[in-house]
């Protein structure tokens, strides 16, 4: 897993956390950017699949969060929809 898939060219990662939730892995993470044009909302995620060699990236206002744990929990449910067959029916 390389971290560096989870960064604009230009950017820096401040900080981040892994956690295996289901099979995949969450990645909460802030960058250099999200912290000085998001001040409030710096935290993003993304999910791993380590099978499959893919992430999944959830970029956007929408998907900003203010703490690494909120990313977290946010990472938990989509590797649960992701685990259980029912992503598809949150993203159409």
């Amino acid at each position: 897993m390389d971290l560096k898939n989870l960064l604009p060219d230009g950017d820096e990662l401040v900080e981040h956390c892994i956690k295996e939730y289901f099979g995949y892995s969450v990645v909460a993470y802030t960058t250099r950017n999200s912290l000085k044009y998001y001040p409030a909302f710096p935290w993003n995620f993304a999910i791993y699949d380590g099978d499959s060699d893919t992430w999944r990236h959830y970029y956007g206002i929408s998907n900003k969060v203010e703490t690494r744990a909120k990313a977290l929990r946010r990472g938990w449910h989509r590797a649960k929809w992701l685990h259980d067959g029912t992503y598809h029916e949150h993203y159409r």
